[in-house]
């Protein structure tokens, strides 16, 4: 009896011992959502979210709203070739016990005073009419290979060295990063506000107003007082000026 009660708990050891090396073995997952709300100002959205990543870690979130050509202005098979993207906003959110938030502004005011999105301040340099998207894309994205020295470390210890999630992305360099989105519809801005105060460097070209500039004087001219008074004839000079 007592040797068949060894064995079985030699056996219970042995199994014990396997199933806690195959779950080392394991690639661990890690965690990473977000969720995307208006914020009480308009064209301004509340983006947070939760990970398994160390604090202080780093996550780009930003608003992109995709561009395409219109439908008259290329051939319908070339569409995609031409579409492209527009940055709305962008900021960097820090991981705090397991959570992160951001605010994104995604309209900024033209110089008449329009509410406009990035894209549309910029569309007179398309060479294109331009449809965009109905929907804007809140994306996270946390470089794994680019964190904060402190957050690296952890990043490579053991149970992150591989990490298995439908979330993690890789660039043509090999360089890995977790990226997670939500799409919502998001009307054009229609509001207007008080126009913006340019700046001198913004006006004419960065000259400014030139009219509210005094003269110059004359290139070879001297402004400051005069070495002789009374009016410069071409008369001999008198005894009187020659230096003594």
């Amino acid at each position: 009896m007592k040797l068949s009660s060894y064995g079985k708990l030699s056996s219970f050891i042995f199994l014990l011992l396997c199933s806690t090396a195959c779950a080392r073995s394991q690639p661990s997952s890690v965690e990473f959502s977000l969720q995307v709300k208006p914020a009480s100002r308009a064209g301004v959205y509340r983006v947070t979210g939760t990970t398994s990543l160390p604090d202080q870690s780093q996550i780009s979130v930003m608003g992109i709203r995709d561009l395409h050509p219109s439908h008259d202005a290329v051939q319908p098979d070339q569409l995609a070739a031409h579409s492209n993207y527009s940055i709305l906003a962008r900021r960097i959110a820090t991981v705090s016990q397991g959570k992160w938030e951001t605010e994104l502004s995604l309209w900024q005011v033209a110089s008449n005073g329009d509410y406009q999105e990035a894209w549309q301040l910029n569309q007179p340099n398309f060479k294109l009419p331009i449809t965009p998207a109905e929907e804007v894309s809140f994306v996270a994205i946390a470089e794994l290979n680019n964190q904060p020295p402190s957050v690296s470390q952890q990043l490579s210890r053991e149970r992150y060295e591989k990490i298995d999630s439908s979330l993690i992305r890789s660039t043509a360099q090999g360089e890995r990063y977790l990226q997670t989105n939500q799409t919502l519809p998001v009307n054009l801005p229609t509001a207007k506000t008080t126009p913006p105060i340019q700046t001198a460097a913004e006006r004419n070209g960065g000259w400014g107003d030139r009219t509210s500039l005094k003269a110059e004087t004359p290139a070879g001219s001297y402004s400051g007082s005069p070495r002789f008074k009374g009016n410069l004839t071409e008369a001999p000079p008198s005894s009187t000026e020659f230096m003594r």
